[in-house]
């Protein structure tokens, strides 16, 4: 799956926030948690990624983009 660079504005606008689930191990001890958009499991992420895109768990993407095949 092809992956574009952007600025932050327009990181702001994309359409998912991709996340591990919030049991992965990290060596950061101050991400931030949500819950993924499409199965609900809780995710994690850096304090500096975009606010306004969904949060979404890498196996929801693998499965959207398995669909889209």
């Amino acid at each position: 799956m092809p992956i574009k660079v952007v600025d932050e504005a327009e990181a702001e606008e994309c359409d998912f926030l991709v996340c591990v689930t919030a049991d992965t191990p990290s060596p950061f001890d101050d991400n931030l948690t949500g819950f993924c958009c499409k199965c609900g499991v809780k995710v994690q992420f850096r304090w500096h990624a975009p606010r306004k895109p969904p949060r979404i768990c890498m196996a929801c993407v693998v499965k959207i983009e398995q669909l889209n095949k």
